[in-house]
């Protein structure tokens, strides 16, 4: 990788011992962001001095789950019903909607 966010100079970015599922983790700016956004669209204009080789490209099927992905697919909106993010600020919301459904139970036995 060269000349991408934490990857200003010329970088080689080795990940051995691929699994079928892989976990990246490490401290901040360290760059897991960076290569997990570089693998979701290689194609994008930021990444035009970066490459990848595979040992046996025939054998990988690169899916990134980060933010990006959450955040585009995981969000209230109309392409994805029923799915939605549920933050601190909507506990209140949640604990009324319980209490609610609650009273509504008792009403109904009695």
């Amino acid at each position: 990788m060269k000349g991408v966010a934490s990857f200003s100079g010329q970088q080689a970015v080795v990940i051995p011992n691929l699994k079928r599922v892989n976990l990246l983790y490490g401290q901040n700016r360290t760059g897991k962001s960076t290569v997990s956004c570089y693998l979701q669209d290689t194609d994008a204009i930021e990444h035009y001095q970066c490459n990848r080789v595979l040992e046996n490209p025939k054998n990988y099927e690169i899916v990134v789950y980060n933010t990006d992905f959450s955040d585009a697919n995981l969000l209230a909106g109309e392409s994805c019903k029923g799915v939605f993010t549920l933050g601190e600020e909507s506990i209140e919301a949640e604990k009324a909607i319980n209490d609610a459904t609650a009273k509504i139970y008792e009403l109904e036995t009695q």
